[in-house]
């Protein structure tokens, strides 16, 4: 077991986008699936799907990680998001980022999410996460990857 403890910045932000469906997404789609920042994306769904995967990666490699909660954004496949959603999901991702340093992130997203803003959310918030942790710390993105 590696007794060095490593710090990992942990999030998630899923929606697939429909980009023919005229109902936008809004921030009340993601309340209610889940949308937390900081201790709760671990303290509540830590134990759920990707997430909780990453977890469960770490104890198989005998790991020692402290977890730093991002943002945990899911909403049910719809239209594009809303006008400043992106940029609000990008700040509540990044935000805790800019208190500590990590040795790496790992990023459940979809890859098929769209905005009004911008027709790449996952590209968006990749290049964000990028910025706030500068070139030297990995960034490590899982995406549901199909023909959208």
């Amino acid at each position: 077991m590696n007794q060095l403890v490593k710090h990992i910045a942990i999030g998630q932000i899923l929606q697939e986008t429909n980009t023919l469906n005229p109902v936008l997404t809004q921030r009340a789609d993601f309340e209610s699936y889940g949308l937390v920042q900081g201790e709760g994306v671990v303290e509540e769904y830590g134990d759920v799907g990707e997430l909780a995967g990453f977890a469960a990666m770490a104890d198989v490699l005998g790991e020692r990680v402290d977890w730093l909660g991002l943002c945990r954004a899911v909403a049910w496949s719809g239209g594009p998001l809303s006008g400043g959603l992106m940029a609000e999901l990008i700040e509540l991702t990044t935000a805790p980022l800019r208190d500590r340093s990590v040795d790496g992130v790992l990023l459940s997203l979809h890859g098929a999410q769209s905005s009004i803003d911008d027709p790449d959310v996952s590209g968006r918030v990749l290049e964000a996460v990028r910025r706030a942790v500068g070139a030297a710390t990995p960034v490590v993105a899982t995406l549901d990857l199909h023909a959208n």
